[in-house]
């Protein structure tokens, strides 16, 4: 893996745990469904098509400032 996709993935897994200790549902979530969809392949651990506008998105519809995410 290169570095780009090491940052992607770490900053994803971030994203995750943040997703799974607030408990909010899918549905809950401002996002189009194929953000909904991304996210999903997230949480099962698959990072393919994801990028770092896609994870700013997601963590924005958390109510988490994307830079501590990052940290």
């Amino acid at each position: 893996m290169g570095k780009q996709e090491d940052i992607i993935q770490a900053f994803a897994e971030k994203l995750k745990a943040v997703y799974m200790q607030k408990g909010i549902s899918m549905q809950d979530l401002e996002l189009s469904d194929a953000d909904k969809t991304r996210l999903e392949n997230i949480l099962k651990g698959e990072y393919d098509n994801v990028d770092v506008l896609f994870l700013v998105r997601i963590a924005d519809s958390l109510g988490v400032p994307p830079y501590s995410l990052l940290k």
